[in-house]
């Protein structure tokens, strides 16, 4: 009997399951899962885009228009997984209809950066690798808040000269000045730079990198790099579609100071792709600087900076606009004036400062007033298998005024508040340079440059501290490289010819 309840229970069982079989079996698995993908955030379509089914194994690609269509599903429950290269994957469960449509929003995962990859070489930087040394990254990061100069001194055989807490000038090896050549951007910086209390007029918060360069390379900047050329490089324009900011705050305990710097870029895409724009701007204040022991009465700071850039690119050419503002007020501190040798020898050897130890925000004589405006436009175009030219063109206009401790007897003077001595010098430089394609392992670059500049000096000593001038000046150079597997070689030669005519006033 046991038996036979066996057999029964078995029989139900197996009709039991063949029922189920047929049922699903005959169940309509022709329901159909379509969509598009977006990015909100781009306001475009996610071309591409896989869209996988992961517990019946079905997919599809998405068309470049972000379109997807997937048929043959059965109705219910399903694992739906959507990922693009650069986007943040979607991995959610979704109950799928006989007809179910969904739009899905891919988020940017912000991993990725943008290259553009040619079959040569283009940039400048890579004819100029011999003797290069670069400070990027977090390295840079670290020195956010400092001077130009001070910035460069962890750059190997790097120093500066320093003759107030907020005025340095780079050294390489020794030399400065008129020696050392400063490239913002491209451009050569072109200002009072012949004393040593006149630092060079750079907002060190747009340098994404900054670069030193010595040795044949150094040609390729004229007759004022014989120490060698810092290059003062910003970040790359942004190639996609975007829109996006940054923002660096800096404070020191040591004048109490503060940095603000601000940024925000972005770039088109459909109609406009390969413009892009950006702009900047930095606030610095600082107070009365201190020793151990004492304030450095009256050297305090005050800087307003500014940039902007609008670049268009294409892979066979392209054109970019950039204008920049740097505008400061510095203190000279109250006990560095002095009037003959022996005053200097007393402050020397003076053990207290000669001038009450206080702190202030304020700025009293003597300072100096610094303004410096800077507009740039530049075109290249690629000439295929002939390399790639390119021609910029400059104008920099430097304005520096300077009022020393002694208020002037003439009561007019003081109230129009006339400068001691006023400095502008107006530059204009046009660059062409042609950078020629690889041949038999040769690499390098062909260029021409002018360069015209006009100088005005008025003071109210009589005695002319710089004399007006206008000069003209032009120059030709080749630089070439050489690179094997185990050797690189590296050789140029360079023209100039310079034309100066000044103008004195007999008195």
């Amino acid at each position: 009997m046991k038996k036979q309840v066996d057999y029964f229970l078995l029989f139900i069982l197996l009709v039991q399951c063949l029922s189920g079989f047929d049922a699903r079996a005959q169940q309509n698995c022709d329901a159909v899962f379509s969509g598009k993908i977006m990015c909100s955030l781009h306001h475009e379509p996610v071309g591409f885009a896989v869209v996988y089914l992961s517990d019946i194994n079905r997919g599809a690609t998405a068309s470049d228009s972000g379109y997807f269509r997937i048929e043959g599903i059965c109705p219910g429950d399903h694992h739906v997984r959507i990922s693009f290269v650069g986007f943040i994957t979607i991995d959610t469960s979704l109950y799928i209809p006989q007809q179910k449509q969904v739009v899905f929003d891919m988020l940017p995962s912000g991993d990725l950066k943008v290259f553009d990859v040619r079959d040569h070489k283009i940039k400048n930087q890579d004819v100029v690798s011999l003797q290069r040394n670069d400070l990027a990254g977090k390295d840079i990061e670290q020195t956010r808040g400092l001077t130009l100069a001070e910035s460069l001194k962890s750059i190997t055989g790097m120093n500066s000269i320093q003759t107030g807490p907020s005025i340095s000038k780079p050294m390489i090896h020794g030399m400065y000045g008129n020696r050392v050549l400063i490239m913002n951007n491209g451009i050569r910086m072109e200002g009072q730079n012949w004393g040593a209390d006149h630092a060079p007029e750079i907002d060190p918060f747009v340098a994404a990198k900054l670069s030193v360069i010595k040795g044949a390379a150094s040609i390729r900047y004229g007759p004022d790099a014989i120490a060698g050329v810092v290059l003062v490089e910003p970040k790359a324009m942004p190639a996609a579609r975007c829109l996006r900011g940054d923002i660096n705050l800096v404070g020191a305990s040591n004048g109490r100071s503060g940095a603000t710097s601000g940024m925000m870029e972005g770039a088109f895409g459909k109609k406009f792709t390969g413009l892009s724009w950006r702009v900047q701007g930095t606030m610095r204040q600082a107070g009365s600087f201190s020793t151990p022991h004492y304030y450095l009465t009256n050297t305090a700071l005050k800087e307003n900076d500014y940039s902007g850039s609008l670049v268009y690119s294409h892979a066979n050419f392209g054109a970019k606009v950039f204008y920049s503002s740097f505008n400061s007020t510095i203190g000279i501190y109250s006990g560095s004036h002095v009037g003959n040798l022996s005053d200097l020898l007393f402050l020397f050897n003076s053990p207290q400062p000669v001038v009450p130890s206080v702190f202030s925000y304020d700025i009293k004589r003597g300072y100096q007033v610094v303004h410096h405006n800077t507009i740039k436009a530049e075109g290249f175009i690629d000439l295929k298998k002939a390399g790639k030219l390119t021609y910029t063109f400059a104008r920099q206009e430097n304005k520096r005024s300077e009022f020393s401790e002694d208020v002037s007897y003439n009561q007019s003077i003081v109230d129009q508040n006339i400068p001691d001595s006023y400095f502008q010098l107006i530059t204009h430089t046009s660059d062409l340079i042609w950078e020629h394609k690889p041949v038999h392992h040769i690499t390098g670059s062909i260029g021409l440059s002018y360069i015209t500049q006009g100088n005005v000096y008025k003071g109210l000593d009589f005695r002319a501290l710089l004399p007006n001038y206008r000069n003209y000046g032009g120059g030709a150079f080749a630089l070439e490289k050489w690179n094997s597997e185990k050797l690189t070689l590296e050789a140029g030669i360079r023209f100039d010819y310079l034309w100066m005519r000044t103008y004195t006033e007999d008195f």
